[in-house]
């Protein structure tokens, strides 16, 4: 695994700890997994907000945002990197026992596919 790649899983596993320890559903409303990832792809991208996640996860998240920043600076993550990562989620998305959380996974990767 490239180090790019490997940055994306580790920023995402970062995120997971961040909003974990924030309470998740109970600090963002309408918080799914999926957002995670889909955090990660939208930050490394240099997105500051964006309507594909709610606006509650976009408000003081500015240190997490920074950190995920300061990370693609001198690596930024290649179109196949991104790739990897998002089939890579897919498939954990799928193993999610509520079938809202892979549908909504699968729009938001379609939406920024037509971006």
């Amino acid at each position: 695994m490239n180090e790019s790649l490997q940055t994306l899983f580790q920023c995402a596993d970062d995120v997971q700890h961040y909003f974990r320890a924030l309470g998740g559903a109970n600090q963002y409303p309408g918080f799914m997994n999926w957002h995670i990832p889909a955090f990660v792809i939208l930050v490394s991208a240099d997105e500051t907000g964006s309507e594909l996640l709610p606006d509650s996860i976009w408000r003081c998240t500015e240190k997490i945002q920074g950190e995920i920043r300061s990370r693609f600076i001198n690596i930024p993550p290649e179109p196949q990197d991104l790739a990897d990562f998002i089939a890579t989620t897919c498939k954990q998305v799928m193993k999610f026992k509520d079938p809202k959380e892979s549908l909504n996974w699968l729009g938001f990767c379609e939406s920024i596919k037509n971006d």
